[in-house]
């Protein structure tokens, strides 16, 4: 064992002037050449930034992606379906908020019923779009207030929302 402790240490010295020298090159050379060394240390200290905003951005994703869903169809905390046993797929929603008024977590109900269909144009029927259509009770969503962010005004008999998109496929104007 007494001869491995010299090699090592003859080995650690070597490596320690070894580190030395390197440094004193790298640093002669960055002396002699002072601008490619600071574009590379801007370039680094950009690449680190642009890493780090967008580590942060992509964190706050899933909640910008809330809010803009928020800001298209209005809030939905909670969703409550029927189960497979019941002979129809339908809540009744009177009961249910019986039963929900007294919870201090849930500020009201609201039903909302989904429906697929198919809308055409009246004057073309051959122009139809598979769509699903959501039914809602406005008085009441507003009276808890699910919709405080929903920009429209308030519906009357015979109208509906439509998305763009949906009238784009109708090949109908909005008014």
């Amino acid at each position: 064992m007494p001869v491995g402790r010299p090699l090592l240490r003859l080995w650690f010295h070597n490596s320690i002037q070894q580190f030395k020298v390197s440094v004193q090159y790298v640093n002669n050379e960055i002396l002699k050449k002072k601008k490619p060394f600071c574009v590379g240390v801007t370039t680094i200290v950009l690449l680190v930034f642009l890493v780090c905003v967008q580590l942060a951005g992509t964190a706050k994703a899933p909640a910008l992606f809330v809010l803009l869903a928020e800001d298209q169809s209005g809030e939905l905390d909670m969703l409550v379906v029927a189960n497979a046993e019941t002979p129809l797929p339908f809540l009744n929603s009177k009961n249910l908020s019986a039963q929900l008024k007294d919870n201090p977590l849930v500020k009201g109900c609201s039903p909302r019923w989904f429906f697929n269909g198919q809308l055409t144009d009246r004057s073309n029927q051959s122009v139809g779009i598979r769509t699903t259509i959501m039914a809602i009770d406005s008085k009441q969503e507003a009276a808890i207030p699910l919709t405080r962010n929903w920009p429209h005004r308030r519906l009357g008999e015979s109208e509906i929302h439509v998305s763009a998109s949906l009238l784009r496929g109708l090949n109908v104007a909005s008014n």
